[in-house]
């Protein structure tokens, strides 16, 4: 079973509905066939301005999320 790329789009979109909408990553990686080690580590990668920052961390308290590695 090989790895297929994702496009940028639907990774900008996926991150977006975690940001945004409320979606769960887990439910975003489940809808959308990605791992959620991956979903993670595109939300980890598309930080980067401090206030981005503060919105993951706000996001670990109220979700549980785990150490993402900053």
């Amino acid at each position: 079973m090989g790895h297929s790329r994702i496009a940028s789009e639907i990774k900008e979109q996926i991150i977006h509905r975690i940001r945004t909408e409320g979606v769960t990553a887990a439910q975003a990686a489940r809808e959308h066939a990605v791992s959620l080690p991956t979903v993670y580590a595109w939300l980890r990668r598309s930080v980067v301005l401090p206030s981005n920052t503060l919105q993951v961390n706000k996001l670990r308290r109220v979700r549980g999320w785990v150490s993402l590695g900053f």
